[in-house]
This record gives structure tokens, C-alpha cells and sequence, in this order.
């Protein structure tokens, strides 16, 4: 990408990297949490299944899958805004209306 944005004078897109990369990164980030989260606390599959194990069961009640939905969920929201917001990733901010004050301010 990077080679075709030097030969080619495409300044539209030129802004847009360093947004997509913080949120790109912060996004990537909360996954692994999450998916850490479930697997060590919540006792779920997920990650075995992620490097190839397919004998795995999922669990099959209503209640245990609404409560590690909701938490999962849950765990991944609030690290994505938390590492947008330590990465200063401002078009994230802005979709929630969060701002980072600077020091200067």
C-alpha cells in the first residue's frame, strides 16, 4: 500500500492512514484481550478453536451464552475506547464524543 501511495499522487487517501492505523491497532488490541478474557476466565473455546483445535463445545444454554456475550462485549468496548483513548485516536473519540484534553489546555 505504502509503495502505491508513493507512486501514486492520491492525496485523498493520504490522510486517512494514521486513523486507520490507530484504530486498526486499537481495535487488534481489544480482540486479544477479549478473546484472552474468555478464554482464562470464562472457560471458553474460542482461542483452542483460533489455532486449530475443532474438538471443542460450545456451551448450549441460554443464560451462559447471553452472560458471556454481554461481558465479552462488554470487556471489548471498553478496552477499544480505552486504548483509543491512550493512543489518541480522534476519529474514534469523535464517534462517542470523548475528547483527550491536552496538557497545553
Amino acid at each position: 500500500m505504502a509503495f502505491l501511495l508513493n507512486r501514486l499522487d492520491v492525496t485523498i487517501v493520504r490522510p486517512l492512514i494514521r486513523p486507520f492505523i490507530k484504530t486498526s491497532f486499537a481495535a487488534l488490541f481489544a480482540g486479544l484481550v477479549t478473546i484472552l478474557f474468555g478464554y482464562l476466565v470464562l472457560n471458553e473455546p474460542s482461542l483452542p478453536l483460533l489455532f486449530g483445535n475443532l474438538d471443542v463445545q460450545f456451551v448450549r444454554n441460554l443464560l451462559p451464552q447471553a452472560h458471556q456475550f454481554i461481558l465479552q462485549t462488554l470487556i471489548f468496548g471498553v478496552v477499544f475506547l480505552a486504548t483509543s483513548y491512550l493512543i489518541q485516536a480522534e476519529h474514534v473519540l469523535d464517534l462517542f464524543s470523548l475528547t483527550r484534553k491536552s496538557k497545553e489546555d
